[in-house]
């Protein structure tokens, strides 16, 4: 087995003064040993080409340590070995001594059904990860928190925050200033938009005003052409009847009746 991925056992650098609470014998160690080689090259054949994903190295550790060991053991002195420092670090010392990565013995079944078991908590250990993952960021940002309001009550922290709040109200004033001065460019817009609607329809006035006196003097000016028409045709009118009388040797008195000339001879 891989001892870089022996993790679930509690190691210290301090010596060991109290005895092991759990002393596993060689010969188990020796089995466990083989159980582990047998699921490690049955699940990970090429673990020492690839980096392990965080999930890989949380299955690789239950399948390759903690259930062949649960196997050998029992699960209660599994759990001693995890939970007691110095049958942890025993444990340690036995791998350390016996470990090897021999080729193991196993049928192509039971390997079958153990990756078939593998990728049934594939999802748990997923989920599992997502979850510490989680957590530790909870940790930290109630660590940074905590961290934050002990300085805020330092002279320095107090210092900083009057500095935030000074440079908040700052901030606001700009807003507020931004929003007033959008408020009278809107106010000015509207202005030059009416003035130029009342512009544009008194121009429209002006313009029918226009055309209307246009109209009318060009009728006053037919209505005057046709009366001098009408003036010089009575003229003619009349200087032709006075003419005609002439030649006939008698007077012609002509006069208006209304718009027909009658003449006396």
């Amino acid at each position: 087995m891989l001892k870089k991925l022996l993790t679930f056992v509690l190691l210290t650098p301090s010596l060991c003064i109290a005895a092991p609470k759990y002393k596993i014998s060689d010969a188990d160690v020796r089995k466990w040993i083989i159980e582990g080689n047998k699921a490690e090259q049955c699940l990970f054949p090429n673990i020492n080409s690839v980096s392990p994903t965080p999930t890989t190295y949380i299955l690789h550790k239950r399948y390759v340590y903690e259930l062949p060991l649960i196997k050998v053991i029992g699960l209660q002195n599994t759990n001693t070995i995890f939970s007691n420092i110095e049958s942890g670090q025993y444990l340690e010392r036995k791998f350390r001594r016996f470990n090897h990565t021999k080729p193991a013995t196993f049928s192509s079944e039971w390997c079958e059904n153990l990756k078939q078991q593998y990728a049934r908590d594939i999802p748990a250990a997923n989920q599992w990860f997502a979850q510490q993952e989680a957590l530790q960021k909870q940790a930290q940002q109630a660590q940074e928190e905590k961290a934050r309001q002990a300085f805020y009550a330092t002279p320095q922290g107090q210092a900083y925050l009057a500095q935030q709040q000074l440079l908040q109200q700052q901030q606001a004033a700009q807003q507020q200033a931004y929003y007033n001065q959008q408020q009278i460019l809107e106010q000015q817009r509207l202005e030059r938009e009416r003035q130029e609607r009342n512009q544009a329809w008194r121009d429209l006035g002006n313009t029918i005003q226009q055309s209307a006196n246009s109209l009318a003097n060009t009728m006053q000016n037919n209505a005057q052409m046709l009366n001098n028409m009408n003036n010089q045709m009575m003229q003619n009118n009349n200087q032709m009847m006075q003419n005609w009388g002439g030649n006939r040797g008698g007077s012609v008195n002509c006069y208006n009746l209304g718009s027909i000339t009658r003449c006396n001879y």
